[in-house]
């Protein structure tokens, strides 16, 4: 991991999608930038979701699962803020598939590694497809 990089917070709002959240999670983790932190905020899933989350925590450090009952995307989002610790932060609507992208190059005037999509600038290995 390039400590020089900035650590984006990525957060993931998990809800009734275990046929699809492992796909989410594993390209978010193939990402080319890698110094990320990961929540996931499973909003009362009542199906395999907390389970599929939890296995990825244990699986890479980077993970934090939060487990709380329904109250939205909006709440998900307050509480996935509240434990951020990024420079940068990245945020879901749903789940996504995030396509691996190279960051080796730096954006013009800039220190970070950034990444353009539509009219908004993220930092990072960003390119997001839903599903």
């Amino acid at each position: 991991m390039d400590m020089d990089q900035p650590l984006i917070s990525v957060i993931v709002p998990i809800y009734m999608i275990d046929r699809y959240v492992g796909l989410c999670i594993e390209s978010i983790l193939n990402q080319t930038y890698n110094n990320l932190e990961i929540i996931l905020v499973d909003d009362g899933s009542t199906d395999n979701c907390p389970a599929i989350c939890d296995r990825f925590r244990v699986e890479d450090p980077r993970i934090k699962v939060i487990h709380q009952e329904n109250g939205g995307l909006s709440h998900v989002r307050s509480v996935g803020l509240e434990i951020a610790t990024g420079e940068f932060l990245f945020t879901f609507a749903l789940c996504y598939v995030v396509l691996q992208v190279a960051t080796s190059k730096k954006t013009e005037g800039n220190s970070y590694y950034g990444l353009a999509i539509g009219s908004t600038v993220l930092v990072g290995a960003f390119a997001v497809v839903g599903i």
